[in-house]
């Protein structure tokens, strides 16, 4: 196996080996410990498993770590790895996105009916990105056009340039003057092209409500020039118009498919994880009887929630492991009992008692075995641009873990939405993402893509790597406070009130009700409100 070290979280005060190949990750209590001296200048050890050759490490000039001990450290590894069994599974070959810039077949069987070419000029693009986290380097490739997000950014050079502004307006053109929503009359086709066009106006709204991407919003438009801002509100106003000539009555949105229900009974999903089947949608998630539960947060929208700018519902479930009770309930429970008692230690201490130890905080750690699941749905705008929310699946992720001696192994599976199974009604339009599928690391094409100043994307990592930065262990880290049954058809009112308040439904209302403004009022950047705090 061919290793590379490389740096992690800096408070970490151990090693911890990860094998990607099979989404182990080998804890850090049965890892080779190393001292927290040996990790002066914030250093710390991480095993890739990337088909680098040999074995390079970025800590070997550090002083208490030399080369010959970063060797020694990854043999060691290697050992461990051998002994546990935790080499096994293969990844599979890397898919990647089409390398043409065709369009593609996905709302009608021509490439070249107008819905096909509008899409792709917003969903099918050459997305610059760097191929390491040095950032010193940059590679070009096609990107979607089956993507869930659109492969935009608030860099001009996406869409505000002067030639894919061209393309960009002319498309749109097309589609308003020959009255192009009328071409296709399938709902969930409408709603589905909505959600995409959607997507586009937002990220040309700018809106601006998370600190993950305020720096990208400010820094673009501090190199946007008058001619990119003019480019800006003529597209805007003009898929504003599309927008609205997609929306559904409330009874056609009554009609969209149960698409996870889909999904379950086309037989394609099974419903355990094994080392070797990503495909994996469990099939009692919504059952009467069944042993999933919601997660209720306190009051805040979930940050994923935000990242989409309020367009789609983000719903997180859980499963205790067998044999146990309701995880999250004997967590808070554990917590509530620690509080009153951390309270009569404090007031015994004030009041000149002969001290004694503060009772120790129990762990924000789930059971290893506990199952957790995160459901992102589609939401559509009906024909009063009112906010409704859809049992259409966009994408399921699911994680758990299991434990073998001393060892313990991540499984991470997820499916996302393909347009073309979805329209042929097959696998509930989800697709399994397979090992090796390369993608966009952390949050950094969750509802469009996060550039630096150059309009470069962050580096693409193989799946399922990509999922042990945040899921490595079984911490607790969401503002949970209770759970539920869950229900099929969620309540989106927070989202809404969010949405109309923070996001860009209001400017997108004013543009639809004045087509013909010169958008000079619409055109502002949405700050967060005062007393506004982002989710921890």
């Amino acid at each position: 196996m061919q290793l590379k070290c490389s740096k992690i979280d800096p408070d970490f005060p151990f090693t911890r080996f990860v094998n990607f190949q099979s989404s182990c990750v080998l804890e850090p209590w049965s890892a080779l410990r190393v001292r927290q001296r040996e990790h002066r200048w914030r250093k710390c050890f991480r095993i890739y498993s990337d088909g680098c050759p040999g074995v390079q490490c970025d800590c070997a000039g550090t002083p208490g770590m030399n080369s010959a001990k970063a060797k020694r450290t990854v043999a060691f590894a290697t050992l461990i790895w051998g002994v546990a069994g935790l080499g096994q599974g293969a990844s599979a070959p890397v898919t990647n996105q089409n390398i043409t810039s065709s369009p593609a077949a996905v709302y009608d069987p021509d490439p070249s009916h107008i819905w096909n070419r509008l899409f792709a000029v917003f969903y099918h693009r050459k997305v610059s990105s760097y191929i390491n986290q040095k950032r010193d380097k940059t590679m070009t490739r096609w990107v979607g056009p089956d993507v869930l997000d659109p492969p935009i950014g608030y860099h001009p050079r996406f869409v505000l340039e002067d030639e894919p502004f061209a393309k960009c307006d002319e498309a749109l053109d097309e589609f308003l003057d020959r009255q192009g929503a009328e071409l296709i009359r399938d709902p969930l086709k409408r709603a589905v092209f909505q959600r995409d066009l959607w997507a586009v106006f937002d990220v040309l709204a700018t809106t601006n409500h998370s600190p993950i991407t305020r720096s990208s919003a400010e820094s673009s438009l501090a190199s946007a020039t008058a001619s990119h801002e003019r480019h800006r509100i003529i597209l805007q106003r003009k898929l504003a118009r599309a927008i609205r000539w997609l929306a559904l009555s409330q009874a056609e949105i009554q009609s969209l498919p149960d698409t996870y229900a889909a999904a379950v009974r086309s037989g394609a999903f099974s419903d355990h994880p094994s080392s070797n089947d990503y495909g994996v949608l469990p099939h009692d998630l919504f059952a009467t009887n069944g042993a999933w539960l919601e997660i209720q947060l306190n009051g805040q929208l979930p940050q994923h929630t935000l990242l989409v700018n309020g367009r789609s519902v983000f719903r997180a479930f859980f499963k205790s492991p067998a044999g146990t009770t309701n995880v999250l309930e004997d967590h808070f429970r554990e917590i509530e009992d620690w509080r009153r008692r951390y309270s009569t230690w404090l007031t015994n201490r004030i009041a000149g008692e002969k001290a004694k130890p503060a009772p120790e905080r129990p762990a924000n750690t789930l059971p290893a075995g506990t199952q957790l699941l995160l459901l992102r749905e589609m939401i559509c705008l009906d024909k009063d641009l009112q906010m409704v929310p859809t049992p259409v699946v966009e994408s399921v992720q699911f994680r758990t873990t299991q434990k073998k001696w001393t060892s313990e192994r991540l499984i991470a599976r997820e499916a996302k939405m393909s347009r073309t199974l979805l329209f042929q009604g097959k696998r509930g339009g989800l697709r399994s993402v397979s090992a090796g599928e390369q993608s966009i690391f952390g949050y950094e094409d969750l509802g469009l893509l996060r550039v630096d100043d150059k309009g470069s994307g962050a580096p693409c990592v193989a799946f399922p790597q990509s999922c042990v930065s945040c899921h490595s262990t079984r911490l607790l880290w969401s503002q949970a406070q209770a759970s539920s049954k869950p229900a099929r058809s969620p309540s989106i009112e927070s989202i809404s009130r969010w949405k109309e308040k923070n996001g860009s439904l209001d400017q997108l209302r004013r543009l639809i009700l004045s087509p013909t403004d010169d958008g000079a009022s619409s055109r502002r950047i949405s700050q967060p409100q005062s007393g506004w705090a982002a989710p921890r």
